[in-house]
């Protein structure tokens, strides 16, 4: 078992709650933090964690002592020797002495690389949604088959006078005028089909009932399952 613990492919450790000390650490934990063995046993056990995550912990032993349930497994936020950031999924099991918290051992799983990832994506869809919002260009994804509209960008809000939130209860029709609609739908399929790139003089009806017209240009786009054309509205 001795064997096993040291050289486990997750971390694991065991700390006294009364000294905040390491009481034991293996192999892989000190892989993780940048430390040796006897550097962590002589380290404070919330030196190793961020601030936030420090708060964290403080507040989950709160809830504990208080006798209320918390979650096992909580994601935290360490630092490494050389100061560099490690995410954590840590799986936590609390020891007690004569019904009094004493300590606990976890199991540490670095994902470090997956809060890289998901970051990384955060930041793009971030850039991406400032793009979508800050161009001049009018911007609409409607559902192809039900011909709904589930987004919209604040150039095409600012272009028809409605509200994102009032688009999205809308449909193609409801943008047009009556007369146009068979034109309209017509210049829509043809753009579902590719046989146009843009469709040209679209006549488009605001909120308040006038008429613009407008150059569309359009491509599939894929969202939750979901086939939609996303349109760029050029007023013309």
């Amino acid at each position: 078992y001795r064997e096993l613990v040291k050289y486990a492919p997750a971390g694991i450790y065991e700390v006294d709650y009364e000294t905040n000390l390491f009481k034991s650490v293996n192999e892989t934990l000190c892989v993780y933090t940048g430390y040796t063995r006897e550097e962590l046993l002589n380290t404070n056990f919330y030196t190793l964690f961020t601030e936030d995550s420090q708060k964290l912990i403080t507040e989950r032993l709160e809830k504990l002592i208080a006798g209320e349930n918390v979650a096992q497994l909580v994601e935290y936020c360490m630092r490494t020797k050389s100061g560099e950031k490690l995410w954590i999924l840590l799986n936590t099991q609390y020891i007690y002495e004569e019904g009094k918290l004493k300590g606990a051992t976890g199991i540490v799983y670095n994902i470090t690389e997956r809060r890289k990832a998901e970051e990384a994506l955060k930041e793009s869809e971030l850039k991406l949604r400032t793009i979508y919002n800050s161009t001049a260009e009018g911007i609409l994804v409607v559902q192809i088959q039900g011909k709904n509209f589930v987004q919209a960008n604040k150039a095409i809000c600012e272009m028809l006078g409605y509200t994102e939130k009032e688009i999205l209860k809308l449909r193609v029709s409801d943008l047009h005028p009556k007369e146009s609609l068979p034109y309209v739908v017509n210049e829509f399929y043809k753009l579902v089909k590719k046989e146009k790139v843009i469709a040209h003089d679209i006549p488009v009806l605001r909120k308040d009932k006038t008429v613009f017209f407008a150059d569309v240009s359009s491509s599939p786009i894929s969202l939750a399952g979901e086939e939609c054309l996303i349109g760029i509205f050029r007023d013309a």
